[in-house]
């Protein structure tokens, strides 16, 4: 919530990393790491005899729900060489002048001239442009303000911490963006280093450069008019125009991370100047020991089912002989970007938030199993002699179309939270509590529903033999019994729109989990789940309701990201429209769905075959 109305929007890389490498003959993974039979996630976790390293889960959260922290060394990188391009640039402008005025006695005392003076040009830029404790408190009490304003029922600290994970992590990323505006995005952009106005012009052409210096001149006679401080530009315009200089910035570098090969005791390289040595070496630690304080047991509990999927999974491929090689590996990181061309996303806006993986590291990886279970599948899925439907994906027709044809489902569902939503923390022993409150309200809604069935049968037998009926305990209409379930018990929480003057109650939705008609893959994205999870977890509430749950019953308790949900299917639509078989589209299509539940089933049972300890 409070990212709509804070100025600070932090943007993915554009750069790719490189496929990994592995030594000649070994294509199991990157190398292992000595067991010390100790870990500070509790029981070490093992998969088929394999030790999952307190490093990996470090990385797993690092790439994923810390990733921010982790991006914020690659702004810096790119804030620093700025300063040293212009540093260089000014003393080579002044070894000029002062050549003009008395040559150097030889080449080496000119080198060291410029050494000299880019040392002094660079502290004195960084010292310039350096975003001090006082302008990030000034733009923070700015921005809260405004927060408060808009939103005065909310606790700004808990919707700081939802979008930032706390306020010291806001202040960071605040002063880090305050610098990088500074020195990439002043407000005049006659001011712009030349990096900046070459990266606008080779994404748009000129047209938002002259947007810039119409927008500038506007604020500036509206500062002339009323005074007080430079009015900043537009939120959305300056996230775009950052995203824009981090691109092309980002594209320069040749950025490593796990997938690239790195050893669990890193998380991140850097090459600058593309001399295949790093200007830049984050280690795991480096980011550990910063976001440390913020990171959850559920977080932890995520990292290692992660590795017990994958590894489970990549097991079981080298087992049936179809794990990935390092040529695929490198074909898969290809084709990704070669599908990206032309169109406004890069690889990480593509995992992160089209596909909703929790890094891009993990889609990669995710990828690449992809890749050897299509080749592993690859005979069941020709199709006959005469070029008819493979058996396999006819079987598959009927799930597909309900999807791709549009089928809807009317899905209604109460959340028992083990997380305290409007607070943004998790309660105590919240999924103990959860999970019992869920079996509780199954129970009395399958009980209210069997006692209302008895009730009608009971009636209608009255009725047959002309008698009066009148129940001792009166059971309720199953849907209003649901209702009352829902309003008294469900905690979806819908947040507050901008307060415009009317009483907080005209805002607030309170549909408490009801969704209306809902086509699968919305469903999926107001239930909080995604292909990712779907894969890791073997198992989506999102089919369950859109497939297999009977109308008008109650089913459930269901572990979810928050807490459990108890469901409750109205009705269903059938699909408006079929798919055309002929059209090999179509057909494209109906297999990339298959493959997907089939990987899903296939990494679920290679974990049940799997020897897993510390779980």
């Amino acid at each position: 919530m409070l990212s709509l109305v804070l100025s600070l929007s932090l943007s993915l890389p554009a750069s790719a990393p490189a496929a990994w490498t592995a030594p000649q003959g070994d294509t199991s993974g990157p190398p292992a790491v000595a067991d010390d039979g100790k870990s500070i996630f509790g029981a070490p976790l093992y998969v088929n005899g394999r030790r999952i390293t307190d490093s990996e889960i470090k990385q797993w959260i690092i790439y994923g729900p810390c990733r921010a922290m982790l991006e914020s060394y690659r702004i810096n990188l790119i804030i620093d060489e700025e300063f040293k391009r212009r540093a260089d640039e000014i003393a080579q402008q002044r070894a000029s002048e002062v050549e003009r005025e008395k040559p150097f006695k030889s080449p080496d005392e000119r080198k060291t001239f410029i050494a000299e003076e880019t040392a002094r040009q660079y502290a004195a830029l960084k010292q310039d442009l350096i975003a001090t404790d006082d302008d990030v408190q000034r733009e923070y009490d700015r921005t809260v303000t405004d927060f408060k304003k808009k939103y005065p029922i909310l606790e700004t600290e808990a919707e700081i911490s939802r979008a930032y994970r706390s306020s010291d992590w806001y202040k960071f990323q605040l002063r880090q963006t305050i610098q990088f505006d500074r020195v990439f995005l002043p407000p005049n952009p006659e001011e712009w280093p030349i990096v900046t106005t070459e990266a606008v012009l080779a994404d748009s052409g000129p047209t938002l450069v002259d947007d810039a210096k119409q927008s500038y001149e506007m604020r500036r006679k509206w500062q002339e008019e009323h005074g007080g401080d430079f009015p900043p530009e537009d939120q959305i315009y300056s996230t775009m125009m950052r995203q824009i200089v981090r691109d092309a910035m980002f594209g320069l570098i040749d950025f490593k991370t796990s997938f690239s090969g790195l050893p669990s005791a890193l998380v991140l390289t850097a090459d600058v100047n593309g001399d295949r040595q790093p200007e830049l070496t984050v280690t795991t630690d480096d980011v550990w020991n910063q976001i440390a304080p913020s990171v959850t047991p559920q977080e932890i509990e995520e990292a290692k089912s992660y590795y017990v999927a994958y590894y489970a999974t990549l097991d079981r491929l080298q087992k049936d002989g179809h794990l990935p090689t390092k040529e695929e590996r490198e074909k898969v990181l290809q084709d990704k970007l070669k599908s990206l061309e032309g169109t406004y996303l890069n690889l990480d806006i593509l995992a992160q938030h089209t596909q909703y993986f929790p890094s891009t590291e993990t889609f990669l990886e995710y990828e690449c199993l992809m890749a050897g279970f299509k080749d592993l599948m690859k005979p069941q899925l020709d199709p006959g002699p005469a070029g008819d439907l493979n058996p396999a994906l006819r079987a598959h027709y009927d799930k597909a179309v309900k999807i791709m044809g549009l089928g809807q489902v009317d899905p209604e569902v109460i959340l028992v939270a083990a997380f305290d939503i409007p607070k943004y923390k998790w309660k105590p022993d919240g999924w103990t509590w959860a999970k019992k409150k869920g079996e509780e309200l199954v129970a009395k809604a399958r009980a209210n529903d069997e006692a209302w069935a008895q009730q009608q049968k009971e009636a209608a037998e009255a009725q047959a033999q002309g008698k009066e009926y009148k129940p001792a305990n009166p059971a309720t209409e199953p849907y209003r019994f649901w209702t009352d379930l829902m309003n008294d018990n469900s905690e979806f929480w819908d947040p507050p729109q901008p307060q415009q003057g009317k009483p907080y109650s005209e805002y607030s939705m309170k549909k408490k989990g009801r969704f209306g008609l809902r086509y699968r893959h919305d469903l999926e994205g107001v239930l909080a789940e995604n292909k990712y999870k779907h894969w890791v977890n073997g198992f989506s509430v999102t089919d369950h309701l859109f497939f297999e749950q009977p109308e008008n019953s109650v089913a459930g308790p269901f572990k979810t990201q928050l807490g459990y949900y108890v469901t409750r299917v109205n009705k269903r639509t059938p699909p408006s429209r079929s798919l055309n078989l002929s059209d090999p589209r179509h057909v494209d299509l109906l297999r990339d769905d298959f493959l997907k539940y089939e990987l899903v089933k296939y990494t679920a049972d290679a974990v049940k075959q799997a020897d897993i300890k510390g779980r």
